[in-house]
């Protein structure tokens, strides 16, 4: 397994690991996110400004010569503006995505992604590294298990029904 930085040829794979992790999210919670035919086209042109502007990263997990997965990561500088002036103020990392291909889930390639990213994270003076898993997600529990701790639980409810 060779993790590496995104290169432009690696598009095609990334769009298909979006696509996976885009089904999973619509069909648990078809009224918060979108069709993944909907969002993979876009996203990356989302994504990858928003890495370059905020010191971030995309890493591709490559097995055999195929992107297998990927993780994306942004820098956050937080501001009382941000976050009010109750919260700590820190500099950290915020993945954005981490999405292995389903055929390829539990042979240790995310826990690879997440490795290359804390040391990209301890190498420029992060102390925390943050997240969001939906409700449901398979990935919760692999969270757990590499002492990613929950602090938060957004609630949302929908109106006018």
């Amino acid at each position: 397994m060779i993790i590496r930085e995104y290169k432009s040829e690696d598009r095609e794979a990334v769009e298909k690991c979006i696509f996976e992790l885009q089904e999973e999210e619509y069909k648990l919670n078809p009224d918060y996110w979108t069709t993944p035919e909907e969002a993979t086209p876009k996203y990356l042109a989302y994504l990858l400004p928003k890495i370059e502007k905020k010191e971030g990263r995309l890493y591709v997990a490559e097995v055999d010569g195929a992107v297998k997965g990927f993780i994306a990561v942004v820098v956050n500088n937080d501001t009382y503006e941000d976050n009010g002036p109750c919260i700590k103020l820190r500099k950290s990392l915020y993945v954005t995505d981490l999405i292995i291909l389903k055929s390829d889930q539990k042979r240790g390639i995310g826990w690879e992604l997440l490795k290359v990213v804390e040391e990209y994270g301890r190498k420029i003076g992060i102390e925390y590294i943050g997240l969001h898993v939906s409700k449901g997600n398979s990935a919760l529990e692999f969270y757990r298990k590499n002492d990613y701790l929950e602090r938060h639980i957004s609630m949302d409810k929908k109106l006018n029904e």
